[in-house]
């Protein structure tokens, strides 16, 4: 229901499975932001981050990360 979020690609959260990192990455035509700082390149996010798209804001929780990794359970 938030008209200012980009109806294609606002942003997004990307995963390196080689160095388990999120990255926070936007799009040319929509604004972001992280903790209230307006995102101008991709980010590198460690978690309990506010991440803003339009109107809504989001806290950042990873499920995996440098000493886990879903695949690690195998």
């Amino acid at each position: 229901g938030d008209t200012a979020i980009a109806a294609d690609n606002h942003a997004a959260i990307i995963y390196t499975t080689r160095s388990r990192r999120f990255y926070l990455e936007q799009s040319a035509a929509a604004e972001t932001r992280l903790n209230s700082q307006l995102v101008r390149e991709s980010v590198e996010l460690s978690g309990g981050e506010t991440v803003q798209l339009g109107q809504t804001q989001m806290r950042f929780v990873p499920l995996c990360g440098p000493d886990f990794d879903w695949r690690d359970s195998h």
